[in-house]
């Protein structure tokens, strides 16, 4: 697969929400771009599918980005299973808070999660 990206990546061992398709589920986020996201999972979305993340930060509220699945790897020799993310249309605030999540994970020299678990919505 070529690379494609336009967005530095970074490793990240923050998770979030998936939501789609009728479905909810928690994945780790292996790499963070300000593009988007690669979130391992053995039942990835296909390519096309439309998609909720949902963070929770500490000291700050909740962050939902909508995403579209772009590539979605099952087979666990070409790499860990899992499905790449693009975020779409993201306005200012938004630009502005991934950029804040992505800077912060980069700057961690531990790599540590920065972020709370949260359930799913009404839960």
């Amino acid at each position: 697969m070529k690379e494609q990206r336009r967005n530095e990546r970074v490793a990240s061992r923050l998770r979030c929400w998936c939501e789609a398709e009728g479905v909810t589920f928690f994945a780790r986020v292996a790499n963070l771009g300000e593009g988007g996201v690669f979130l391992r999972t053995l039942t990835p979305l296909p390519p096309g599918a439309r998609t909720r993340l949902r963070f929770l930060l500490m000291g700050e509220r909740e962050l939902a980005l909508e995403a579209t699945v772009v590539w979605a790897r099952n087979d666990a020799s070409a790499g860990p299973p899992g499905m790449g993310l693009a975020f779409d249309a993201l306005d200012a605030e938004g630009q502005a808070r991934v950029r804040t999540l992505f800077d912060r994970e980069h700057s961690s020299a531990s790599g540590r999660a920065t972020a709370l678990v949260v359930g799913p919505a009404g839960v």
